[in-house]
């Protein structure tokens, strides 16, 4: 017999022990007086007595156990839900920003290809021509610095190596250990820069 029917796995929830200690502390004595005192039919409603009991505190435990893993399965689809609202909401604002992006390279390039067309009308003319590849230019520069703060922004989360002195990493090290009172160092010897 499994320990699920068998009555061996008792449940850890709240009510469930104070249940268990009703039935062991209160139930078991009455039906052990019912079988000394109870009789000609002590053994008949000793045992009816002791089956209903045991039967009535494994369908509460059964019951338990099926709200207990209704509960459970409850609360694992609504985290799912939630988990899938939130990644719903990312995928939303990475479009809305993926479109934001794209509008501001449209404005640039189709400014850099307008220009372009401008400098081929007036080749004959390089006054106008120059004026026209300056204005090239500044649209291109606009679509350059717009890509580095899109790769800027990307690489925000990476770290960067930094060089920093190991003398100032000793000195801060020995400056938080050292006690004005009782001071365990006699010395601090200077370090060469690294």
């Amino acid at each position: 017999m499994s320990g699920y029917a068998s009555g061996a796995v008792f449940s850890s929830a709240p009510y469930m022990p104070a249940f268990n200690g009703y039935f062991f502390a209160t139930l078991i004595p009455i039906t052990c007086a019912v079988f000394y005192y109870g009789g000609h039919h002590a053994y008949l409603l000793g045992t009816l007595m002791l089956v209903f009991t045991y039967a009535s505190w494994m369908m509460a435990r059964n019951i338990h156990r099926m709200v207990t893993d209704q509960y459970e399965t409850d609360l694992r689809e609504e985290l799912s839900r939630a988990a899938l609202k939130i990644s719903e909401s990312k995928i939303s604002a990475l479009k809305t920003m993926a479109g934001a992006v794209a509008h501001n390279f449209n404005n640039s390039l189709a400014a850099a290809v307008g220009w372009l067309g401008l400098m081929r009308q007036h080749a004959g003319n390089p006054e106008k021509a120059r004026k026209a590849m300056l204005k090239l230019e500044q649209a291109l520069d606009r679509s350059i610095s717009q890509a580095q703060a899109m790769l800027d922004y990307s690489n925000a989360n990476f770290r960067t190596p930094t060089k920093f002195s190991l003398t100032g990493v000793v000195r801060d090290v020995l400056s938080s250990i050292q006690e004005p009172e009782v001071s365990l160092l006699d010395e601090i010897y200077e370090c060469p820069e690294v």
